[in-house]
């Protein structure tokens, strides 16, 4: 078996924490809940196993997996093989979840809730 330390552990699992770990870091920043600005990479280490710790106290980080990037790139191959159709609508979806993460990142930075109470929004007048 292929071990990455003394501890026997195989190479393949620690890579693969290390992947999940670094997903989490990225959400972590991506949600607004840590900023890397000006920050040492200890210190960005250190203020995301925090923030890691205390909101998978509160349940707040689901696992997803994200098909954007191969989305994208399935299109570009269907488009040269000339599946056009194929290849518009793997566009499309791939549009669809880009205009998804970014309205999910502006709402959670603003910490609106996911039910989308509009009357605590500008603009909104509450149902009558």
């Amino acid at each position: 078996m292929d071990t990455a330390n003394d501890d026997n552990v195989p190479s393949t699992v620690l890579e693969a924490s290390r992947r999940v770990c670094r997903k989490l870091a990225e959400e972590v920043i991506r949600r607004g809940l840590v900023s890397p600005e000006g920050k040492t990479d200890e210190q960005l280490k250190t203020e995301v196993i925090s923030c890691l710790k205390r909101e998978f106290d509160n349940e707040l980080i689901g696992f997803v997996h994200d098909h954007t990037p191969t989305l994208l790139e399935h299109a570009r191959t269907h488009r040269i093989e000339g599946s056009h159709y194929l290849a518009c609508l793997l566009y499309a979806t791939w549009a669809e979840h880009w205009i998804n993460g970014l309205i999910s990142t502006v709402g959670e930075r603003r910490k609106t809730s996911a039910r989308g109470n509009r009357a605590n929004h500008p603009g909104h007048a509450p149902p009558k």
